[in-house]
């Protein structure tokens, strides 16, 4: 898989197809990669990256410094506020937004902030010891909350 170094850091990303560029921030929240493409909620079974390949040049998952004049940007999910900042940020490079699932809202920070509140009950009853042995159950943030503040 291609790489990136930016900002000194390694960032995974793959291009395919042809045509307009379609840069495809990943759904998933703090854990999202580009696989998610294939495996999260409504995408699973889709293959998106494929399908859409056949009309764009496809760009995931990396959202900085690819040399693109200008692409119609796709957010899922939580990407959908980085694809909003983005076109905010960059009007010039930004074709159209596509917005699919839009997180946010009241409720949702509700339900953010009892999450958090739940890992730090568990690293303070548990430690960070208790913490890592949790975490490698391998659950998302959002499944379970007790090992991971969803920095990762």
């Amino acid at each position: 898989m291609p790489t990136a170094m930016i900002d000194h850091l390694e960032v995974n990303y793959v291009t395919r197809g042809s045509g307009p560029a379609l840069l495809m921030l990943a759904p998933g929240g703090f854990d999202a990669t580009m696989e998610k493409w294939a495996t999260a909620g409504v995408w699973k079974g889709m293959q998106p990256l494929e399908s859409l390949s056949r009309d764009f040049s496809v760009i995931a998952y990396d959202r900085r410094e690819l040399g693109i004049r200008k692409a119609f940007v796709l957010g899922g999910g939580m990407g959908c506020s980085v694809a909003t900042a983005f076109a905010a940020r960059f009007p010039e490079a930004t074709q159209a937004l596509i917005l699919h699932w839009p997180v946010g809202g009241y409720r949702w920070k509700l339900n953010g902030g009892d999450r958090l509140a739940r890992h730090m009950r568990f690293a303070r009853e548990n430690g960070l010891a208790g913490v890592v042995k949790r975490a490698h159950a391998a659950k998302s943030f959002w499944q379970d909350p007790r090992p991971d503040p969803g920095l990762r």
